[in-house]
């Protein structure tokens, strides 16, 4: 426990230790087993890689939609009603289960749907078969390969019979992904004439809708549970801390004003000594609950998956660092090969270069050679007419002994040239050879270190690989199902029932000794909503108050985008304590539902633009780093808007194309060319 914590406890032991014990006070609190919020960032993405669906429509005829997707910016681009909606609802029963988000009558006619995803580089694969009831695998592979094997019973994540097992285990495994928990909160009972508060909770489907942003949604802003939501994503220090103690006041609340009104109604006493032995039998029944060995045990395993989410958190930013650090080391290793195939190339022509000129050295010799052994000869007899040659000694040098005529100095100077250009040759083979040998040298540094980057990547794709086989994610679902399981065959219904009698049969017996026990159930009950209180007050300042620097760049982010979008009537953005988001529209403080429907898209574009660049650039909270926008030109009729969505798409393009993905779906064909990965219908044809 931190020393913040520490204090904090020690502050509320001296306010409540009248009518709470310091034990009491830790086990209400129970901040040993706080939440898993970690505050930094997963540093993971979702990619959509492939979606292909298909089936029949009745009248027979065959469907089919197959596409690949890239990371960066992806645009389809159609004319309305041609099937692009139905694309990404699509993708959304993949990545949530089977819900009612497809047109019914085109949901009919899918039978299939194969979705090839990746989080960071690891790839994975679902196939839904929907022509019955819902049947889902997730596969540990990529696409590619899922279409050429079918899947590998070995590569199976897990498997799902029904809908509702299928949401269950989806759900599980992004939420172990992402580090996503539940936020919970309080609400009445559907139960007619009931008082009785229960738990709802968000779910995976309530964080997609963070992904999915479709033209006009008004009713919420992060869809649904704004604040809670808005909490998770931006991963606040101690939220699931604050979120749980709150759940417990409200709860006790209830089961306070549950017990005052059981107090107020009765009527008639019974025996004294009936009342003891039932309140015997009660306590009794309350030891042996608060006895067992499932709280001791739920506690322990919630520190473990505590412990392990950290554990995950780091092996994940390990194998991140890993990743890059391979890709880095990768791309040096093709340059250093690039240089050295260019070292081959030239050490290759030197040495044809040395050769040629070795072969041009010798002709000109053989030349030389020949020349001499002519100039050499002694004629004795005239070849014509065999008559004897006489030679004088006072003949001239340089007399041709055949013809007696003076040899021209042409003739010698020609030879000094030969025999220069054999000297400038035999220069010039030195020097290929100087080169040849530093090439050689050069070609050996090369190649040791291309050797030492593939050494080092080989011990890097085994130390990926080792991390990859790390089984932390799996023993944290077992532990999520210890956990459920135990939750589940929980006492905490029966353990308030008792609690509530307890206190009805001391009240009963009160009226013969005191009025009231010294410290009566009911005192203790509003003391610890007292403490819980007075807890998540001081948590949450001092929550709201480390985030305030993450939170002030978060504004100033969210109010560039909204002005980039050509909303400048947003003059500045407000987040307060209970973190919602209020926007000063010409000089007028104004949530998010009361802004003009052609104006919401661009407030939400803004906010989850922000949130995905806080990550990349701040390595703080918790978005997928993906988004599918239907239709933005839906929104009303404003060039300027339509101008800012093309600018921040291509500052989005140049800045985190490898870092996020979103797909946009549109009719707008002035979008047409704007990103490179786009798919473009032609006028009135269907996608499917």
């Amino acid at each position: 426990m931190n020393k913040e914590f520490l204090k904090l406890i020690n502050k509320l032991q001296t306010k409540y230790s009248d009518k709470l014990s310091k034990d009491e006070i830790e086990e209400i609190l129970n901040i040993d087993d706080t939440a898993e919020d970690i505050p930094i960032s997963t540093g993971k993405r979702l990619v959509i890689e492939y979606v292909c669906f298909g089936g029949k429509k009745q009248s027979g005829e065959s469907i089919k939609f197959e596409e690949e997707f890239s990371s960066g910016i992806n645009m389809i681009i159609a004319d309305n009603l041609k099937g692009k909606s139905s694309v990404f609802k699509v993708i959304k029963t993949a990545l949530v289960g089977y819900g009612d988000y497809i047109k019914q009558d085109i949901k009919k006619w899918i039978e299939y749907i194969t979705l090839g995803f990746r989080i960071n580089d690891k790839k994975y694969t679902i196939s839904m078969l929907t022509s019955s009831r819902i049947k889902g695998k997730l596969y540990n592979c990529s696409f590619r390969d899922y279409i050429v094997t079918g899947g590998l019973p070995e590569q199976i994540v897990f498997e799902a019979n029904n809908n509702t097992e299928y949401e269950r285990e989806i759900q599980r495994f992004f939420f172990n992904q992402f580090l996503y928990f539940s936020m919970k909160w309080t609400q009445k009972s559907s139960v007619k004439d009931s008082n009785e508060l229960i738990e709802s909770s968000s779910s995976w489907k309530t964080y997609f809708k963070t992904i999915y942003l479709e033209s006009r949604d008004t009713n919420s802003f992060y869809g649904g549970q704004d604040q809670k939501t808005f909490q998770v994503l931006l991963s606040l220090e101690h939220t699931q801390l604050v979120n749980r103690l709150t759940v417990k006041k409200e709860l006790l609340q209830s089961d306070l004003a549950n017990q005052k009104n059981a107090i107020e109604s009765f009527g008639v006493r019974e025996n004294n000594g009936d009342l003891q032995a039932a309140l015997n039998t009660v306590n009794d029944k309350l030891d042996r609950i608060r006895n067992s060995n499932k709280s001791l045990q739920l506690i322990e395993l919630k520190r473990k998956r505590r412990n392990l989410k950290s554990n995950i958190c780091e092996l994940n930013k390990r194998l991140t660092d890993l990743y890059t650090e391979y890709k880095t080391l990768m791309r040096q290793k093709d340059i250093r090969e690039k240089m050295y195939d260019g070292f081959i190339h030239e050490y290759n022509r030197i040495s044809n270069e040395i050769i040629k000129t070795q072969r041009l050295i010798n002709d000109i010799h053989e030349y030389l050679e020949v020349g001499q052994f002519f100039s050499a000869l002694e004629v004795k007899y005239c070849p014509s007419c065999n008559h004897q040659v006489v030679h004088s000694d006072k003949e001239p040098k340089n007399i041709c002994p055949l013809c007696h005529e003076e040899a021209t100095g042409d003739s010698l100077d020609e030879k000094e040239n030969y025999s220069h250009k054999a000297d400038e040759l035999q220069a010039n083979i030195l020097q290929l050879m100087h080169e040849k040998a530093l090439l050689e040298v050069k070609k050996k540094d090369l190649s040791d270190e291309i050797s030492n980057i593939k050494s080092i990547l080989e011990e890097m794709q085994g130390n990926i690989s080792e991390l990859e086989k790390n089984d932390s994610e799996e023993e944290l679902d077992r532990i999520n199902d210890l956990i459920e399981k135990i939750e589940s065959e929980s006492d905490d219904e029966q353990e308030k029932a008792l609690i509530a009698e307890q206190a009805v049969l001391m009240y009963k017996l009160s009226k013969d000794d005191n009025e009231q026990l010294k410290i009566s159930d009911v005192d203790k009950l509003e003391a610890k909503i007292g403490l819980l209180q007075d807890a998540i007050v001081e948590i949450d300042s001092l929550r709201f108050e480390k985030s305030q620097t993450i939170i002030d760049t978060l504004k100033q982010s969210m109010l560039r985008e909204i002005h980039d979008f050509g909303l400048t009537s947003i003059t500045d953005i407000e987040i307060d304590k209970k973190f919602n988001v209020i926007y000063i529209q010409n000089g007028v403080r104004v949530r998010f539902s009361d802004i003009a429907e052609g104006e919401q898209l661009r407030a939400k574009l803004a906010f989850y633009l922000s949130l995905i660049q806080l990550d990349i650039e701040n390595n703080h909270g918790r978005h997928t780093r993906f988004l599918i926008i239907d239709s933005p030109n839906k929104e009303e009729g404003d060039t300027s808007y339509l101008d800012g969505l093309r600018e921040v798409l291509n500052q989005i393009q140049i800045k985190y194309q490898d870092q996020l993905q979103i797909i946009i779906g549109t009719a707008t064909r002035e979008f047409i060319g704007i990103v490179k990965n786009e798919k473009i219908y032609g006028e009135g044809e269907y996608l499917f």
